[in-house]
């Protein structure tokens, strides 16, 4: 049956929003700001151009959980959710990238990362028909030479010398501030956004992005003591999961 949209719904993923060593029984402790602020993971290909988003839940997802207790009370976590709107550059980068599945390191044969690209710098794997690329990557840093990079975020699917394309930002939708008390749990939002109201009709090909953004303008400290000692050392990591709503191709 179909939902009242007559659209997709599917979840979502920012993967490594925060990551660091746990030593239970210990505190464990992250510092203000130390979130990440992350592109989520989004076939662009599942994408109608001209859709627009509904966000009807979203949640934070811990490894360890079930072992994370709040310290202090009145303690939280407040995300935001920013749908950007991208255009494709008529131009190819130079050369050829490789992209490894759970890996911010790209390598390249022929390019010219730090000529053409710069910290913050969106780009898409984009075929010589200018079809639709399948994901979108952000560069973190400044690339230190012709044929590396890092990424700022996760990479989910391998890709084997591939041409790439840059994305021209367009425009950007609502900002919105959800609060966060409880991890490994999806809250309700029904937040609708329309990032299609920045690009003209029929302007294709475009991508749209989903950025998550957080503020813990304090610390913030969880009790491990259910936490097998065993576990001292190993990386306690943090994900971001959306339910999203959106026409299908």
């Amino acid at each position: 049956m179909s939902n009242k949209y007559f659209s997709t719904e599917r979840r979502v993923w920012a993967k490594g929003v925060y990551a660091a060593n746990i030593t239970p029984p210990n505190d464990f402790t992250i510092a203000s700001g130390a979130f990440l602020s992350p592109i989520v993971s989004i076939d662009q290909q599942a994408l109608n151009p001209n859709s627009n988003i509904v966000i009807n839940k979203v949640g934070l997802y811990s490894n360890f959980a079930d072992g994370l207790v709040w310290k202090t009370v009145g303690q939280r976590l407040w995300l935001g959710i920013t749908a950007r709107v991208y255009t494709i550059d008529t131009n190819f980068l130079t050369g050829m990238f490789a992209i490894t599945a759970g890996s911010k390191a790209v390598t390249g044969v022929g390019t010219a990362f730090d000529t053409e690209l710069a910290d913050g710098d969106v780009f898409t794997n984009g075929g010589a028909s200018g079809l639709l690329g399948t994901f979108v990557y952000r560069v973190n840093g400044n690339p230190p030479d012709a044929a590396n990079l890092t990424l700022h975020d996760w990479p989910e699917q391998s890709l084997t010398m591939m041409n790439m394309r840059k994305l021209v930002p367009l425009g950007s939708d609502a900002f919105r501030r959800i609060e966060i008390t409880t991890l490994n749990e999806m809250i309700d939002l029904d937040e609708f956004m329309k990032p299609a109201a920045f690009v003209a009709a029929g302007s294709v090909p475009r991508y749209v992005t989903l950025e998550m953004s957080f503020l813990n303008s304090a610390g913030l400290t969880f009790l491990t003591k259910s936490i097998n000692t065993a576990f001292s050392g190993d990386s306690c990591f943090f994900d971001t999961a959306l339910d999203i709503e959106f026409t299908a191709r």
